[in-house]
């Protein structure tokens, strides 16, 4: 799917102008958390990977550029929106089981709420949904806002997704408000199977997997850390399935926590939990996160096959607009496990921890930081226009969800790096 921007507009401009009220929050992104309590915001964090996208920390400040120095080139990769269930079989399976027994009081009101969300979700399975649009379009009017030396030209913008329709969507919604700032922008988006190689490489991941040892492991830890006695016992008078249990436990936190991306239906599972019984499965959730990309030491590290490609993009890309001299915007959207192993990879701060076992991986790593929904990773180069325009010349820095971030390469005028040394040390990274 190859289309430049006129043609596109048409198509999604329903979608975005039915968003409600709700998910207009300015300039950050989580409506639910403003003035939550710190165990309420606690809890929203305890959905893991499903957090909504928490915006600009309040009063956040960036560094200035060294004097004579302009943004001139952002190189972008993103995680989709807020989202469905990518399957809606979690609801079967829940609601199944709800059916089969004999429930408490408590257990018919939970089979109604999850009823409801049910028959909402059907046909939605994996689909951005209207938090996650406007998600993309806050974040594309920020970065506007910040850049606006840059995106105020009339320059032109790549953008690419993979070839699933939420990371198309994200990337859409994001274009659509670019464009709608900067009308001049030429803006061309492509969604095709000839760049999953690069976004998301699902061959490579497809061929991973970790060895025997950590699978039995994991098995132990979730088996440990996942008790669904007290749990069954609120829910139903006649069943007490230990092992059925604990997944029908993993699948209604799955249900709980994508609630914050629906909240349009203002409804809730957070009764259904203790808040000691969230932190454990955040817990889990947040292991089985580095289980599956391979940063745990043990586990095959297949995710970061990918990882290298988008580096190896990044490089190619801006050498291209060095080519060039000409201003521009590379987006790329994606999925949270190549955004979660490209900031492993290049080591940005509060991205780079490495536990050495499941029961203290909270402790290093937090996945409602790295990959919260529309999660994003901002590459911005800065030159002197006066200059003519070489590596020696240019200077960088990463910007991580929106913060300025540190990578393992010296300077002498952080946090920007000058490119010569970063790209030096990202072709190495990337081999």
């Amino acid at each position: 799917m190859m289309v430049k921007w006129k043609l596109l507009f048409s198509s999604i401009v329903v979608w975005v102008s039915v968003l409600p009220f709700w998910a207009q929050t300015g300039r950050g992104g989580l409506s639910q958390g403003v003035g939550k309590s710190a165990t309420a915001l606690q809890e929203l964090q305890y959905a893991g990977y499903y957090f909504n996208y928490p915006g600009v920390p309040e009063g956040y400040q960036y560094t200035p550029a060294p004097d004579g120095y302009e943004p001139f080139y952002i190189s972008h990769y993103g995680r989709h929106g807020s989202r469905f269930l990518t399957s809606n079989k979690k609801y079967d399976s829940v609601i199944s089981l709800l059916q089969q027994h004999v429930l408490t009081p408590f257990g018919k009101e939970i089979l109604l709420r999850m009823q409801k969300c049910y028959d909402y979700a059907k046909g939605n399975d994996g689909a951005l949904s209207l938090l996650g649009a406007q998600q993309h379009r806050q974040i594309a009017a920020r970065m506007y806002a910040q850049y606006r030396q840059l995106l105020s030209q009339p320059l032109h913008v790549d953008a690419k997704s993979s070839t699933a329709m939420r990371c198309a969507m994200s990337m859409a919604n994001c274009c659509m408000e670019l464009r709608a700032l900067n009308p001049s922008l030429d803006i061309c988006i492509q969604s095709t199977a000839r760049f999953m190689p690069v976004l998301v490489n699902k061959e490579e991941v497809a061929a991973g997997a970790c060895d025997s040892l950590r699978k039995e492991q994991f098995q132990q830890f979730t088996d440990s850390i996942v008790q669904p006695a007290r749990f069954l016992e609120n829910l139903f008078a006649d069943y007490r399935d230990e092992a059925a249990g604990r997944q029908m436990m993993l699948d209604c936190w799955h249900i709980y926590a994508d609630m914050q991306n629906l909240p349009e239906l203002g409804i809730s599972f957070r009764d259904l939990f203790t808040h000691d019984e969230l932190f454990r499965l955040w817990q889990w959730d947040n292991a089985e996160d580095l289980y599956a990309y391979g940063i745990l030491p043990g586990c095959s590290r297949r995710y970061h096959r990918n990882s290298h490609r988008i580096v190896e993009d990044i490089v190619s890309q801006a050498d291209s607009v060095l080519r060039s001299g000409k201003p521009a915007v590379s987006l790329r959207f994606g999925h949270d496990t190549n955004l979660a192993s490209l900031a492993y990879l290049l080591q940005l701060s509060g991205c780079n921890g490495t536990p050495q076992d499941y029961r203290d991986a909270w402790k290093h790593w937090a996945n409602y930081q790295v990959t919260p929904m529309a999660a994003n990773l901002q590459v911005v180069f800065y030159r002197k226009p006066q200059q003519t325009l070489s590596p020696d010349d240019v200077l960088v820095k990463f910007v991580y969800n929106e913060t300025e971030r540190s990578i393992p390469v010296a300077t002498d005028c952080a946090p920007y790096y000058h490119w010569k040394d970063v790209r030096q040390w990202m072709t190495e990274i990337a081999r």
